[in-house]
């Protein structure tokens, strides 16, 4: 290593001191693509190379002459310091070194409570925990069954706040089987992102979650699972005060922002909420902890706060695969069928237009029940709309549709009977026909309940 020419005198003097002092006794110098072994004593700086030429006995006769062309200006370096290879190359031999070591006796004792614990120290635990963990098959059944454990009590947990505050759902099969595979895909999902890259922590939408219970279920369940996924994927990760703090506080957001959902611009906005929940809680955390933290040091966590966000707006094309594998059917899906435009209501409207209109002011008067009682108003709405679509099979036996001649007085009681009850198995067939949901069908199928059709039969 050579000093530059221009720098002073006493800069020349240290270079040189250290030239003299150096530990290393040589150095690799690579020239074009080939590295070849040079050392350190014979290497000078450029004031010891002046000093060396002025001082050769054989240049006495031409001294004068060199003094007077100033030479020292003539004596550049040849050989330079190149950072990023001696970096790389420092970086490639301590990878060849093991970080654990120290060699300890059976029955030694390596530190003592109260014992400052000593690089050497801590090189000697780390070592031994890797011995233990790699070389005992039963270390690792343990720790298995305790993390096993862990996940079971959790579950037990859930089980009881659905028994004792949403005991229906025990008895809902298909609310049970999204909830629970929920809960198992996306710690198992977070488990091998860790593995993949620890950094990726934040990266998976978890509050994805919360948002599919909340729209199929209810917030408090939504909430509790919540809760339980993010203490079982806590286990996996370094951070887990910050961990679990952000996570609790994302996915109470989502809930708040996500409380009815009725259009896709509701994900989009639930996912900025999100996201900017978590930048300041990250930030305050971070900074808490550490308060001399540099900003830049926090754009790692943003990034992954931002990928969390655009993952997020998978919701929306997610949901509707939710609703297929499990039987929901989700606020969008409701909004759809109640549009006036879809076919199976235009052909109402147009096949039997009193029907039609009876249906609208039904639907009308049950969404404000419901309202009132705390139903599920936009549900009850959409079933009002298609509960008498089994009408268009005979619609003008029914009086909203006729007008002035009434056909049954040509028919038998029974005929009469018939024709009337027989629009509820009518519409069972049209909604099969059409792909209505289930839970749409309900309405067609009970909306005249067990009893006598008392109206009909007056």
């Amino acid at each position: 290593m050579f000093t530059p020419p221009d720098t002073s005198d006493s800069e020349q003097d240290v270079v040189a001191q250290m030239l003299a002092e150096d530990t290393l006794s040589a150095i690799m110098v690579v020239r074009e693509k080939a590295g070849e072994r040079m050392l350190v004593r014979d290497m000078m700086s450029t004031k010891m190379a002046y000093e060396q030429l002025m001082g050769d006995s054989r240049l006495d006769p031409v001294r004068p002459l060199l003094q007077r062309m100033d030479i020292d200006e003539f004596i550049q370096p040849n050989i330079t310091y190149d950072e990023s290879r001696s970096e790389q190359a420092k970086l490639d031999i301590l990878a060849t070194i093991p970080t654990n070591s120290g060699v300890m006796k059976q029955g030694q004792e390596i530190i003592d409570r109260g014992e400052i614990v000593t690089e050497e120290k801590a090189r000697m635990i780390d070592s031994y925990n890797d011995f233990i963990f790699s070389n005992s098959s039963d270390s690792i059944y343990f720790t298995n069954m305790i993390q096993a454990l862990y996940v079971l009590m959790l579950m037990m947990v859930f089980m009881l706040f659905l028994r004792y505050f949403r005991s229906d759902y025990m008895s809902k099969q298909r609310s049970l089987a999204m909830v629970f595979s929920l809960m198992t895909i996306f710690p198992v999902m977070n488990s091998l992102l860790l593995r993949i890259d620890p950094r990726n922590v934040y990266v998976l939408p978890i509050c994805i979650v919360p948002l599919f219970v909340r729209v199929f279920l209810d917030s408090r369940t939504a909430f509790m699972a919540h809760v339980i996924i993010v203490l079982i994927c806590a286990a996996t990760v370094g951070e887990q005060f910050e961990y679990i703090t952000l996570q609790l506080v994302a996915g109470f957001v989502a809930i708040c922002v996500l409380r009815e959902l009725s259009n896709r611009s509701q994900i989009f906005i639930s996912a900025l909420f999100i996201f900017l929940t978590y930048i300041v809680t990250y930030t305050a955390v971070k900074y808490i902890n550490n308060k001399d933290l540099a900003f830049d040091s926090l754009w790692q966590g943003y990034m992954c706060f931002i990928v969390n966000g655009i993952l997020l707006l998978l919701t929306y094309p997610l949901m509707f695969l939710v609703e297929k594998a499990f039987g929901f059917i989700s606020p969008v899906t409701l909004f759809e069928l109640s549009d006036a435009n879809r076919s199976l209501l235009r052909k109402l409207s147009e096949v039997a237009p009193g029907t039609y209109q009876h249906s609208i002011t039904v639907s009308n008067l049950a969404s404000a029940i419901a309202s009132e009682v705390g139903a599920k108003s936009l549900l009850v709405r959409t079933g009002a709309l298609y509960h008498d679509i089994g009408k268009m099979v005979n619609p003008v036996f029914f009086t909203e549709n006729q007008s002035g001649i009434n056909p049954h007085d040509r028919l038998q009681p029974q005929e009469s009977a018939e024709i009337i009850v027989g629009h509820v198995a009518e519409g069972l067939r049209i909604a099969e026909r059409y792909n209505i949901p289930d839970v749409i069908r309900i309405f067609i199928q009970t909306h005249h309940g067990n009893g006598l059709a008392r109206y009909f039969y007056t």
